[in-house]
């Protein structure tokens, strides 16, 4: 339609150039060259189509968005994770060195040797304690005791303790100085009018015997008392009233084996220990001296047997002794105890 339109118009313009001149003038041909430039602009339009304009059921090309990387360890939901493959390997944890007294008693010194005096504690059979040092030679082990926390040292000796450690892993320990001997007094010869202290004997008390072998005998010894201590005419016998101590003395003890010792009491068996050295104390020692049981400081308990309560009344002792022969003779004993 414009084409038609802008050849009428230019048809109409060269008719009237036509018919008024021959010669076309300066204006004539600018006016030409302008409606043939306008003519070919609308033919270049007409000719250039116009971009696509998305329709409604033509829908837009839209580009797709790349999904973001999961750089996150844990797994996504839905996922199966190898659990075998980020288990922990088990790994054996060795036990703690861990040391256990053998032996009927054992001292628990100040230093490694016999000439620490005195000595810290007695251990009972069968205590543990932890191995802390020793000597170079593995002769004597600086320990700590399980049950008091006591820190000391013991002889090393297999027939003293058993440990679960080689002994030569341990750190040599530091030795403490060797304790000075205090210097001899010299004895003052007494005058006429000094007297001079005389130690107290032990107190012998005669044991009966169930039958057994003639070369068998022996006695209860009682030491660090006074008789009028462990008077008690009320109660027939002798009267234990704030500790507890005594020996079983054998008179051919060459022959003897172990000597076995139990206390029965008014709550049950309350206490029990197997002597294998003269002499044969009931809560062990002897060297020279027994070891006592103070009652208030245990708290009123015995040391064995689950702890009970230590309650008055009368306690029968059952001495068993063995020969090396394996032969076996019981004797029998009894005492009471009155404390406050």
């Amino acid at each position: 339609m414009k084409i038609r339109w802008l050849f009428l118009l230019l048809g109409g313009l060269l008719l009237a150039c036509g018919t008024s001149s021959a010669v076309a003038t300066p204006d004539l041909v600018a006016t030409e060259v302008a409606v043939k430039k306008a003519a070919a602009a609308t033919l270049t339009a007409e000719a250039t189509p116009a971009a696509p304009t998305p329709t409604q059921n033509e829908p837009a090309t839209l580009t797709p968005t790349p999904l973001p990387t999961q750089t996150d360890s844990s797994p996504a939901t839905g996922d199966t994770v190898d659990v075998s493959s980020t288990t922990a390997p088990v790994t054996n944890t060795p036990p703690a060195p861990t040391c256990m007294v053998v032996a009927n008693g054992l001292n628990l010194r100040p230093g490694p040797g016999v000439v620490y005096e005195p000595a810290l504690a007695s251990l009972a059979q069968g205590e543990t304690f932890t191995p802390q040092a020793r000597l170079d030679d593995n002769s004597w082990l600086e320990v700590r005791v399980e049950q008091s926390g006591q820190i000391g040292w013991v002889s090393a000796g297999p027939e003293y303790i058993s440990c679960n450690i080689d002994l030569s892993s341990l750190p040599l320990g530091q030795i403490p100085p060797t304790p000075t001997p205090l210097p001899t007094p010299t004895p003052i010869p007494p005058t006429p009018t000094q007297v001079v202290a005389v130690p107290t004997p032990p107190l012998l008390v005669d044991v009966p015997v169930d039958g057994g072998q003639s070369d068998l005998h022996g006695q209860i010894l009682i030491p660090g008392f006074t008789r009028d201590q462990l008077k008690g005419p009320e109660f027939g016998g002798v009267v234990f009233r704030d500790r507890l101590v005594f020996a079983v003395d054998v008179f051919n003890n060459k022959n003897v084996k172990e000597v076995k010792i139990q206390i029965n009491g008014p709550n049950g068996d309350v206490h029990e220990r197997t002597e294998r050295t003269p002499a044969y104390c009931v809560f062990g020692g002897g060297e020279p001296d027994c070891n006592v049981l103070v009652f208030a400081q245990t708290g009123y308990h015995w040391p064995e047997k689950g702890k009970l309560p230590i309650k008055n009344g009368l306690h029968q002792v059952n001495i068993e002794i063995t020969t090396k022969d394996d032969h076996t003779e019981n004797w029998v004993w009894s005492f009471w105890i009155q404390h406050p």
